[in-house]
Order: C-alpha cells, then sequence, then structure tokens
C-alpha cells in the first residue's frame, strides 16, 4: 500500500488538514525518520511519512507550487554532497551527514550506547590495539561499502546490497576484508551485473582515494550493522547478547537529546524556517520529549 501513496496524495493530504487546522506540517522520509524528530517538535506539528526521499522532494515541490508554505521536508543527505546535486526546492533540510543514524553517530548518543551496552576494559583493549576510538573504526569499516554503493550508484551497475552478510567481511576487530566483502555484495547481487571482483576491487581502491568526507559517504545502518558484530563478538557486556540491529537502532535514537540535535545544521535550519514564517516547529532544549513549554521564536539562541 506504501508504494502506492504519491507526492500528490501526500500533498492533497497536507492541504485538507490544513482546511480544519491550522498546523505546521514536517515531511519525512519514514517512520523511523518520526521515531526520531517527533521527539523534538512540538505536539501540535504534524509529522507527515513521505514514504521515500524523492515523494518528500515532489511533494514539497507541489505545496510549493499550490502557495501552501506551512510545511517543511526532511531528507537524508546520502550521496547530494558528494555528487553535488543542488536541489533546489523551498523549506527541504537535509541531515548533516549521509544520514539521519550517521548524524546520531557521530554525536555522543554512541557514547551513551557503549556505556549502556559495553564492556568499558573490552573496548579499551581494542582501541588500544587498533590505536583508534570505536567511533573512528566503525567510520573506516563502513567506508569501503559506501564507496561500493556510490560506485553502484554512478555508474549504473546495480549491485544489490539489501540482505549482505556483514559478518563474513567485519571480523571481531572491526577489520573490514575487501575481497570478502566484495564476493559477498556481488554473491548477493546474483552476479546480474557486467562487472568482475578483480575490476571492482580496482575501482573501490580509486573510489577511496578520492578524499571523501567520510560522514557523507558511509551510511548509518551499514555502521549500526558493524556495531552490532562487536557488541555480540568482542565487547559487548552481557545485556547486549539479545541486541538485533532493530533494537541497537532504537537505543542510538532513544540516547540522542534534543541537547544533540540542536549543534546541527539541520536544526539550524529549522530555526531558520522559524523566523521566516512566525511559526514554531521545535520543541525546548530543556523539554527531551519534544512537548510544549513555549519559547520565543524570535530568539533562535533560545534553544
Amino acid at each position: 500500500m506504501r508504494r502506492n501513496i504519491g507526492a500528490q496524495d501526500i500533498a492533497n493530504e497536507i492541504c485538507m488538514k490544513r482546511m480544519v487546522a491550522k498546523d505546521v506540517f514536517v515531511i519525512v522520509e519514514g517512520n523511523t525518520d518520526i521515531r526520531l524528530y517527533g521527539k523534538f517538535v512540538r505536539r501540535d506539528v504534524s509529522m507527515i511519512p513521505g514514504h521515500s526521499k524523492s515523494n518528500v522532494l515532489s511533494a514539497m515541490n507541489e505545496l510549493s507550487n499550490r502557495g501552501m508554505n506551512e510545511a517543511m521536508g526532511i531528507v537524508d543527505g546520502d550521496f547530494d554532497r558528494i555528487l553535488d546535486i543542488e536541489r533546489e526546492i523551498v523549506d527541504v533540510f537535509h541531515t548533516d551527514t549521509h544520514d539521519l543514524e550517521t548524524m546520531i553517530i557521530r554525536s555522543r548518543a554512541l557514547d551513551a550506547v557503549l556505556q549502556e551496552y559495553a564492556k568499558e576494559e573490552d573496548v579499551r583493549r581494542l582501541e588500544l590495539a587498533r590505536g583508534k576510538g570505536i567511533r573512528q573504526l566503525l567510520l573506516e569499516a563502513a567506508m569501503p561499502l559506501g564507496a561500493l554503493v556510490l560506485i553502484s550508484v554512478r555508474g549504473g551497475l546495480g549491485l544489490r546490497f539489501k540482505g549482505c552478510h556483514f559478518e563474513k567481511f567485519i571480523d571481531r576487530s572491526l577489520h573490514n576484508d575487501l575481497d570478502s566483502m566484495i564476493s559477498d555484495v556481488l554473491h548477493n547481487s546474483n552476479f546480474h551485473v557486467t562487472i568482475d571482483q578483480k575490476e571492482l576491487r580496482t575501482r573501490l581502491e580509486r573510489e577511496l582515494k578520492m578524499g571523501h568526507d567520510p560522514w557523507q559517504l558511509v551510511r548509518g545502518h551499514d555502521m549500526v550493522s558493524i556495531l552490532l558484530i562487536g557488541l555480540l563478538r568482542s565487547f559487548g557486556d552481557y545485556n547486549a547478547r539479545d541486541l538485533d540491529k532493530g533494537a541497537l537502532g532504537g537505543a542510538l535514537r532513544l540516547a540522542y537529546s534534543y541537547q544533540m540535535f540542536s549543534r546541527t545544521e539541520l536544526h539550524h535550519s529549522m530555526t531558520g524556517w522559524e523566523l521566516r514564517h512566525g511559526r514554531e516547529v521545535l520543541g525546548s532544549i530543556n523539554d527531551a520529549s519534544g512537548s510544549l513549554p513555549s519559547r520565543d521564536i524570535a530568539d533562535p539562541d533560545s534553544v
């Protein structure tokens, strides 16, 4: 059913709701985004799932054409900054990093989750052995996979990444075996691609030397999958044993506070929207649940 919901449907729904209530609308890509951003907005703000990035962009464009300016859209950055993709759509804002999950992992929310689910001595042992912190190890382990996705997108290779078996190429020390990763991606793609493993390895090595901002290259759900392997195989405490990817992602979202969010460019863009439109969207920095102590929208530093 969700696949049949288009941008016109979303725009029509918002316009109909706007006829009976003076709500402000925030259109996001999906329900996971609502779980996070819903913590930070006022209760009288309507969160609308767009069910895809393209739907959010098209719905916002349609609303702009209709002269309806009580809505904003929030979408993942994806590879837009790396590929220099400019999207001239009014009131659409991007995550600071590749996506919502990377924005969370870059914050202290990761430290909070590690404090809850990891053994401190095992974390220190791994960090000393590798000479880097866990956050950097996650980032470096996920970069080759992000680079492969970029290569596939740019070259139209049709590689499939959903369903990859991370445990085949990520070890307990968070090393990424590149040949095993490429082999798994090709097998996951049913080999319906016109590139062999050797050529793909060459392209990958070239891409990794391009100097991309890793936070724009890496996908958050890849980092979550790698973190899960670390917790289950290497440095997790007893309460990490029953974690799965969904539960770990939820723990990261819960650990991500308004204070952390308030330091992002995305938050800055949203407060700018408030000033331009004279409407309140965001809750208070002292109100982590996003409920409603009112604040002066003329003073963006009040959050």
